[in-house]
C-alpha cells in the first residue's frame, strides 16, 4: 500500500503463501517500516471508528479527486498502530508519525525498503510483484466476498460509475467499509479458484 512505483509495469497480487511471508518479513523490520508496510498515509484516531485520511500533503500527491478518502483501520491494523506509537519517542501529535520517511524522497527508500523484501527475504523476481500488489490483492479478496462495489471503490479510491449520484450526501458510514476489510483482512485463500 506505500511507495512510488513504476505505472507501466503491469501489477498481480500476491498468492496467499506469499503474502504471509510478506507480512512475517515486515514483522522483522524496524518499527516505522513495519508500520508503513502494515498501513499506510495520515491516521485520525480520535473518532468513533479511527481511519486513514488519505489526502494530498505536502509530499504526497494523489492521482484523482476520488483518492481522497477516509478508510476505517482493521482491528489488526489499530494493534500494529498503537504499539508503534507506544514505541516512539517523540509523543507530539503533529510530528510526522513516520520521521524517517515523512520526508522528500522519503517515499522511494520506503519503496525500495519493501522490495527488498520482495526480491531479496522472499526470493521473488517476477517485476509485475511489487509492494503496491497489497492493493490488487485486497481488491482480489473484495471481489471474493461480493464487497459491494462501492464500498470497492472508495477502498481503492477509484471514481464510480455515477459520481454525481454517489456524491450526494455524507457517504456510507465508516463502520460498513471496516466490516468489508475485517473480512477482507481475514480472508486466508483467494484468487480465481477460491471459494467462501
Amino acid at each position: 500500500m506505500s511507495g512510488v512505483e513504476d505505472q507501466d509495469i503491469d501489477r498481480r497480487s500476491f498468492t496467499p503463501e506469499e503474502m504471509e511471508q510478506y507480512v512475517e518479513h515486515l514483522n522483522s523490520k524496524t518499527p516505522q517500516i513495519k508500520t508503513i508496510g502494515l498501513l499506510s498515509e495520515d491516521v485520525v484516531l480520535g473518532s468513533i471508528i479511527p481511519y486513514l485520511n488519505i489526502r494530498p500533503n505536502r509530499i504526497r500527491r494523489l492521482k484523482t479527486l476520488s483518492s481522497e478518502r477516509r478508510i476505517p483501520l482493521t482491528s489488526e491494523a489499530l494493534d500494529i498502530l498503537r504499539q508503534y506509537q507506544e514505541q516512539q519517542q517523540n509523543k507530539d501529535s503533529k510530528a510526522p508519525l513516520f520521521p524517517k520517511y515523512g520526508r522528500d524522497g522519503g517515499m522511494e527508500a520506503l519503496s525500495q525498503g519493501l522490495r527488498n523484501i520482495i526480491r531479496k527475504a522472499m526470493g521473488i523476481s517476477d517485476p509485475r510483484l511489487v509492494p503496491y500488489s497489497t492493493r490488487h490483492t485486497l481488491k482480489d479478496k473484495m471481489r471474493l466476498l461480493r464487497t459491494p462495489l462501492s464500498y470497492q471503490y472508495h477502498i481503492m479510491g477509484h471514481a464510480q460509475d455515477n459520481a454525481i449520484a454517489d456524491g450526494y450526501g455524507e457517504g456510507d458510514p465508516l463502520i460498513y467499509i471496516q466490516q468489508e476489510l475485517e473480512r477482507a483482512s481475514q480472508l486466508t485463500t483467494w484468487g480465481p479458484e477460491a471459494t467462501v
